[in-house]
């Protein structure tokens, strides 16, 4: 007598002493296991686990019956391992970048054994069933719900073995290219090969939507960009000159900080040439009380310790006899007097012309402008929910810009364009710039594309070169016999541009009357103006027909220290004319090369 009610056995057991015909009743009744037998064994099927209560009763031909008894009662027990499992949950790992393919992230389904028996290989069921379809990844078109679409296999997940009480995670990729909300399911031992004592926590679906799919990509991977560049030469002068009787180097010929550091750059110019070589002569004034041709050399000898401490090697350097200059009849104005001595107080550095070109080449100071820079950009990206605002990423190593996106439906612009930054848009110029897209939908999920990258190009434009030559005092020749062939090259460069303009800006600096300074930048101005033209029109071509069409008139603009070039970011200063480096400055020809965008008023 087998039963999972002990009551019941004991019943039986208690009816015989008590009731005898009771207890012939009660053996007719139903229980697990209610068995006449005349062996000692008896197999028995089992179709739950559980606690279960037996007896067993010996019955005589004289209906004599003797019950089983292990000392401890007559009713023995026995248990069976119960077998419970359940699915827990099912997560969905999206993935959060976007892309083309069919891959929607990981599929995570959490199962339990409840029961108090270890299992082995239990199987694991999942399926796809498309609840509402959407897009389909190879069209990216709507697709719609006309027709109902059959299930998907997953597929059939095994667990090797679980233990009573533990948890395990299922882990599968999801992968369809129906854009929409799925319900996925999961099933535990979906073949009914176990015993449980609850079937009904075996199954579990839930709803999912998948992620948005397309792509993000510049239209041109190697975009090009105009850039407006002006070039301002500024001239390295060759004299450095002395305060009355003295031969200690100024300091603004050696500071960094000063406007034109001339020795300072010239050291680093020898340093970087170390064949080529400088020769220096000093000069002494007698309108300075200066008396002696040696303190010309002195003076040279001090520009000369002053190159060696900066690295020059000796072997660049030759010291050639100092001069005493001739006495002049000076300004009757004091202050014009002044300036015109220390004038005459100076080291003046030659080299040959070959050494010239390199050494005294004057320094550009160059400004750019990154004109119109639009990069455009397109899309394709569509998903099953709206999408919220986000946000184009560009990078470069030390750089960073963001575009917003407007609040969107289910699909972004399909035309996107970003231009450089206007605060910093040459920076971006010739370096490989990262790019990616980054949103949320409205459930919060955040996603972005995959970074690619482009190079944006820049085609560089002249808009404006100008060229300051420095003129001997009072003359309108160039200082430097180099000078009219840099301003020849510069015109051949420059003037195949059919939409350049060149015009020639005469200046002068303090020393003397205002009014004569005026006449003398316009008699400079003129000179260079038709040394050109002359020029020109010795060549009976085409070209110089054209180029002669495009010489502006020339200009004299008297002591103004001013640059009819002057950059937009950065202050050029031009002729202080407080010092003498200034003045020299200031007496320059100005070679304004212009196009049409760059109009010179």
């Amino acid at each position: 007598l087998v039963d999972r009610d002990s009551a019941a056995v004991a019943d039986i057991i208690s009816a015989y002493d008590e009731n005898p015909e009771l207890f012939w009743a009660l053996l007719s009744n139903p229980m697990i296991l209610n068995k006449e037998t005349t062996e000692t064994f008896t197999p028995m099927g089992i179709s739950s686990g559980g606690d279960y209560y037996w007896t067993v009763a010996a019955i005589d031909q004289d209906k004599q019956v003797q019950f089983a008894s292990d000392g401890a009662g007559m009713v023995s027990h026995f248990s069976v391992a119960r077998s419970d499992l359940e699915i827990k949950d099912i997560q969905f790992e999206y993935s959060p970048y976007i892309s083309m393919d069919d891959y929607q992230g990981k599929i995570n389904v959490r199962i339990k054994n409840n029961g108090d028996k270890t299992l082995k290989n239990v199987a694991v069921r999942l399926q796809d069933d498309i609840e509402r379809l959407d897009f389909n990844i190879e069209a990216l078109a709507f697709a719609g719900n006309e027709a109902p679409l059959p299930p998907t296999p997953l597929g059939d997940f095994y667990v090797p073995e679980i233990q009573p009480g533990e948890e395990k995670v299922i882990e599968t990729e999801w992968r369809t290219p129906m854009l929409g909300r799925h319900r996925i399911s999961a099933e535990i031992d979906p073949e009914m090969h176990l015993n449980e004592l609850d079937r009904l926590n075996n199954k579990i679906d839930k709803s999912f939507y998948t992620v948005p799919k397309g792509s993000f990509r510049a239209v041109n991977e190697n975009p090009i960009v105009a850039v407006s560049t002006v070039v301002v030469e500024k001239p390295l002068i060759n004299q450095i000159t002395f305060s009355a009787n003295s031969s200690v180097v100024k300091r603004e010929y050696l500071d960094q900080g000063s406007d034109l550091p001339v020795l300072s750059i010239l050291a680093n110019r020898l340093n970087e040439n170390p064949s080529l070589a400088v020769s220096l002569q000093g000069f002494a004034d007698p309108n300075s009380n200066e008396k002696s041709a040696a303190l010309g050399e002195q003076r040279a000898d001090a520009v000369r310790r002053a190159l060696t401490d900066l690295g020059v090697g000796e072997a660049q350097i030759a010291v050639v006899a100092g001069r005493l200059l001739p006495k002049r009849i000076m300004p009757a104005d004091s202050a014009d007097a002044a300036m015109l001595r220390e004038e005459r107080r100076y080291v003046e550095i030659t080299a040959t012309k070959e050494a010239e070109t390199v050494l005294m080449r004057p320094i550009e100071n160059r400004e750019s402008r990154v004109g119109e820079s639009e990069i455009h950009f397109s899309s394709d990206i569509t998903s099953s929910i709206s999408l919220t605002a986000g946000e184009a990423l560009f990078a470069t190593d030390n750089l960073q810009s963001r575009k917003k996106l407007e609040r969107t439906d289910v699909k972004i612009a399909s035309d996107m364009v970003w231009q450089l930054p206007r605060q910093n848009a040459q920076n971006w110029l010739d370096q490989e710039i990262s790019y990616s897209l980054s949103f949320q939908d409205s459930l919060g999920r955040s996603f972005q594309t995959q970074p690619e990258t482009i190079n944006v190009q820049g085609n560089d434009v002249t808009r404006r070169r100008i060229l300051n030559i420095p003129l001997q005092f009072g003359k309108t020749e160039a200082s430097s016999d180099m000078a009219w062939q840099h301003v020849l090259d510069t015109a051949k460069a420059l003037m195949q541009d059919s939409t350049m303009h060149v015009r020639f800006q005469g200046h002068a600096c303090s020393i003397g009357a205002e009014d004569v300074n005026v006449r003398l930048s316009k008699q400079r101005a003129r000179f260079f103006n038709e040394k050109l033209q002359s020029y020109l029109e010795s060549d009976h071509n085409d070209f110089a027909k054209d180029v002669l069409s495009r010489v502006d008139s020339p200009l004299g603009l008297g002591e103004s220290n001013e640059s009819g070039s002057a950059l937009r970011q950065n202050s050029l200063n031009f002729g202080d004319n407080s010092t003498s480096l200034g003045r020299k400055l200031n007496r320059r020809i100005e070679i304004v090369f212009y196009n049409d965008a760059g109009n010179v008023e």
